[in-house]
């Protein structure tokens, strides 16, 4: 052993004098008890070590379980996935059944006329809106995810087409649809903030337009089939090149965040010529433009303010001389648009707000569909209501009137569709 083990020598004193036995046993049991301490602690640190190696091991086994069970969970929700999205794509749709609902036509005025039902169909979902074609032999419809097209004689279909996977109600909905004038095409409102195109033979995609930021709300197109027109709930109005489906230019006419409702775009209704477009806007505005819009030419927009509720519904007569306005504040009113843009007629009548108007093809009549589930016929130009009919148990959504013949077409929220004859 060595002498300065510990720093410690017990046989010399710091000035190198040596020591006596008795101090030299003293310091060697001293140092013995120290090697002893040293020993003790040495084998309680390597047990501490072997436990702190199992607790170690224990934690990663642990680790390993938790992250096996993860993976576990994974593979479920995949598999879960995968058999919803399976049955999505081989859920068919449900067509519509004719159905004979319980209606009534009650004429207001002695010797007036009246509406007779041709057909009825019914579906198990909302109907958000209905059109007929050019030729007034077709109408289209939508529910939630299908596109139907029908027979406008008997209500045979035709043609459908699964337009959307969702299913969720809240995150779909259709507001609006609109046949070409050249009947080739269908534009319906998509579930993404975008337009289809879809055919008018077999109701089948051909383009997705894409370029509004919230949902496209109406539709109108140029007389001649070459553009689309289309505004939205973020205030845009878009044209498009319907030759290759391209975006020609947009203009933003209300807040594009949405957040202002009272410039949400309702409607879109364009002259029999195409010269001009009426935009309605939730806020109670009606905005008359050109939609030719050049970035560095500013277009203005004539605004007249029609109601001082919301603005829903509008509509221009087929020689373009007058605009139809329907809103929250129960009211119809018609506006002459010869010169000075006026307020013609105010029609009281409906007891809930009023959504959709549509006037007659030689604009005697318009007809009317409102949340107290009725629909109203009224004489231009007197402005007296002539019939009202009470079918549908749920608020009117969309009517429709043939341009060739004296039916007209109407949808609501409980899926029934009626054609109507007078």
């Amino acid at each position: 052993m060595s002498n300065q083990l510990f720093g410690i020598s017990p046989f010399s004193r710091g000035n190198g004098e040596g020591i006596s036995t008795e101090n030299a046993s003293s310091a060697f049991e001293q140092l013995y008890r120290n090697v002893c301490r040293t020993q003790s602690e040495s084998i309680d640190f390597q047990r501490l070590k072997g436990q702190a190696e199992i607790f170690i091991q224990q934690y990663q086994d642990d680790i390993e379980c938790i992250r096996q069970f993860q993976r576990d969970i994974r593979i479920i929700m995949m598999k879960r996935e995968s058999k919803n999205e399976e049955k999505v794509s081989n859920d068919a749709p449900h067509f519509p059944c004719k159905v004979q609902p319980a209606w009534s036509c009650n004429v207001s005025l002695p010797n007036s006329i009246k509406a007779n039902l041709k057909f009825a169909l019914s579906i198990n979902s909302i109907v958000f809106a209905v059109c007929f074609d050019n030729s007034g032999t077709l109408v289209a419809f939508t529910d939630l995810r299908t596109l139907y097209i029908a027979n406008a004689n008997d209500g045979s279909i035709i043609a459908s087409s699964i337009i959307s996977s969702i299913s969720n109600k809240e995150s779909s909905s259709t507001i609006s649809l609109l046949f070409s004038p050249n009947n080739q095409f269908i534009a319906v409102s998509g579930f993404k903030n975008d337009v289809l195109i879809c055919s008018s033979q077999n109701a089948s995609l051909v383009a997705t337009l894409e370029g509004h930021s919230r949902h496209v709300t109406s539709f109108a197109f140029h007389p001649d089939s070459s553009k689309l027109y289309t505004g939205g709930m973020d205030g845009l109005f878009c044209i498009w090149d319907m030759s290759n489906f391209s975006l020609l230019s947009k203009k933003q006419l209300g807040d594009m965040d949405g957040t202002n409702q009272e410039t949400v775009i309702t409607g879109l209704a364009i002259a029999h010529d195409g010269a001009y477009i009426a935009a309605s806007f939730f806020g109670g505005n009606v905005g008359l433009f050109e939609p030719v819009f050049d970035n560095n030419i500013q277009q203005p927009m004539n605004i007249f303010h029609a109601h001082q509720k919301g603005l829903y519904g509008i509509a221009m007569s087929s020689d373009s001389t007058m605009l139809a306005t329907t809103s929250t504040d129960q009211t119809v009113k018609i506006w002459s648009l010869k010169g000075i843009t006026s307020c013609y007629k105010i029609l009281n009548g409906h007891q809930n707000l009023v959504l959709t108007v549509c006037f007659s093809p030689d604009k005697s009549f318009i007809f009317t569909g409102s949340k107290d589930e009725s629909i109203m016929a009224w004489n231009v130009k007197t402005g007296e209501n002539i019939f009202t009919i009470n079918a549908h148990k749920n608020t009117l959504l969309k009517i429709s009137h043939s341009p060739t013949q004296n039916n007209f077409v109407s949808c609501s929220g409980e899926g029934l569709i009626c054609m109507w004859e007078y």
